[in-house]
């Protein structure tokens, strides 16, 4: 391990600090969903909004008597009339602080909470969830307890956005003493969410329908599951067939080498991709020479090389294939230095020319400013609640299938590693040992779920769509997605869902658009969900 060179001479202790700070930046991609958290904010625009902070007072636990907590929200009431539904937006497993920017009014940017409340005259609320950000009933770190993270679960997350509904008020504009007091009783409660957020959306319908009046889940892969090899899968069928081919190729002679291959030949491959990771476009190696290369290769494992050979895709949730489709041109035509074919190099060639090539394609598509960005404290104790989560009660072990001919990534990242690391992140006995999926999927239905008054949006490309209502994998119930709009309290036919799938688009796109560059699935969703709200909230007073 890396970390065993902290006890070498100084000069090599800080060049094994350099090189720890960059694995654990990569491999952060492979624990952490690959930038699942960080993709909403990448869609964030300039907005600088003076929306006041606010605290809710939530228990730390809400069956016993632990004390209680301090969680951050905001609120925009700029076209609220009384009696005028309440509308949440949820920013689930990350720092709910830039999502302010949701509740702008529409000067360069439309976000769905602030368009529904501006046209039923409701309040807008940007919430944070429990151990993210600031709303932290304990301090998050590698000292945080098994005790401390016994309250991180999802039916306490939950039952915080039912107690707070059940307490929230805001001041009277026209009066220093009077305030509003929405309560659930009497006013509807929409809840919006994107992501894991859109789990809790769909969640939140079934479990508290008393509360929750309606909810819009975006891309919600509702469906727990230890196993989540599809997600790659689901990358492998978007690309082209000559990239794919090749990556298949490349990936399979990646696997035989650090298997079966001797020394020499482990070393040589390691080297190369090492070379290849810590070069820049142009063939920049200022930072490959400040990491002491070649003597450095053999502090680096295989779990870290089969990450690398990843990186290409490391965009795909958020941005589809322009990324890749980068990555796979240089692949194909060797840097510009000789035509695509369709079958591919390894095909028209052989496997050399093909990893020649690929490892070209990682060095050009580095980003600039990979070896210098760091992470703050707040996203590092982001990561960790999040990935508590899923080595809890989720799964999505995104590891790789070792029945699928046509996978892209490597066996070494296996389902047994991904749990390894869940056991080995957390004080013994804080997670169980696996993920207790069963209990949510019993719960609430997983992919069979069938909720009134939600609203699913997908989209066709996205990879945590095999984990959804829409979910066409194998094992998947293969429903199809419907425009009918369900009466009020009634559920659709169990064969379908109402909601709809967007053809080229990937994760959560929906929620928001910027004028610069409108978002066509934004405007859809939102003209569609209005449409839902106009048939439902007409009967609000009348019983489940």
């Amino acid at each position: 391990m890396l970390s065993s060179l902290k006890a070498a001479l100084a000069l090599v202790c800080l060049f094994a600090l350099t090189v720890d700070a960059l694995r654990s930046r990569r491999m952060e991609n492979f624990m952490k969903g690959r930038g699942q958290t960080s993709h909403r904010k990448r869609d964030l625009p300039n907005v600088k909004r003076d929306v006041p902070t606010q605290w809710a007072t939530l228990p730390i636990d809400h069956w016993g008597n632990e004390g209680t907590f301090q969680n951050r929200y905001w609120y925009n009431a700029t076209y609220y009339q009384q009696g005028g539904p309440v509308f949440l937006y949820d920013v689930g497993e990350t720092n709910a602080e830039p999502f302010t920017a949701f509740l702008d009014d529409g000067e360069s940017f439309h976000s769905a909470v602030m368009r529904l409340a501006k046209r039923y005259h409701g309040v807008a609320i940007v919430w944070e969830h429990r151990y993210y950000g600031e709303s932290l009933p304990f301090p998050i770190n590698n000292e945080t307890t098994k005790e401390q993270w016994q309250f991180h679960t999802v039916e306490q997350a939950l039952e915080d956005v039912i107690y707070f509904a059940q307490r929230f008020s805001f001041p009277h504009p026209d009066s220093r003493t009077a305030s509003y007091r929405p309560y659930p009783s009497t006013t509807p409660w929409i809840f919006i969410g994107g992501s894991y957020p859109g789990i809790r959306a769909a969640f939140l319908r079934i479990r508290n329908p008393e509360t929750i009046f309606a909810s819009w889940a975006s891309s919600a892969p509702v469906e727990a599951q230890i196993d989540m090899s599809s997600y790659w899968q689901a990358a492998e069928r978007a690309l082209p067939r000559n990239c794919s081919n090749d990556w298949v190729a490349v990936t399979k002679y990646f696997d035989e080498v650090f298997t079966n291959g001797s020394d020499q030949e482990i070393f040589d491959l390691k080297a190369r991709i090492v070379a290849a990771e810590f070069t820049g476009p142009g063939g920049n190696t200022s930072l490959l020479k400040e990491l002491d290369y070649p003597q450095v290769v053999d502090q680096f494992e295989v779990l870290d090389l089969a990450v690398y050979l990843m990186d290409p895709l490391g965009d795909f949730q958020d941005n589809g294939l322009p990324p890749v489709q980068t990555f796979c041109n240089i692949l194909e035509t060797v840097n510009g230095t000789r035509p695509a074919y369709s079958e591919g190099l390894t095909a028209r060639f052989n496997i050399t020319v093909a990893l020649d090539a690929f490892l070209i394609g990682i060095s050009e598509t580095n980003p600039e400013t990979f070896a210098t960005t760091q992470s703050s404290d707040v996203e590092d104790a982001d990561s960790l609640a999040w990935e508590y989560e899923f080595c809890s009660e989720f799964g999505f072990f995104m590891g790789a299938n070792p029945h699928n001919n046509r996978s892209i990534q490597s066996q070494f990242e296996s389902l047994a590693v991904f749990q390894q690391q869940c056991l080995d992140a957390f004080p013994e006995g804080a997670v169980p040992p696996e993920p207790r999926v069963q209990v949510l999927d019993d719960k609430y239905g997983g992919w069979f779920m069938n909720p009134t008054h939600v609203f699913f949006t997908n989209g066709e490309i996205d990879p945590w769509r095999t984990l959804s209502v829409a979910s066409f994998e194998e094992n998947a119930p293969k429903r199809i997605g419907s425009l009918n709009i369900p009466a009020c309290y009634t559920a659709p036919d169990p064969s379908s869902y109402f909601g709809i799938v967007y053809p080229g688009k990937t994760h959560a796109k929906d929620l928001a658009s910027s004028f610069a560059e409108p978002e066509e699935a934004f405007y859809t969703s939102l003209a569609l969900f209005q449409m839902a709200l106009d048939e439902w909230l007409p009967c609000f007073l009348s019983k489940d």
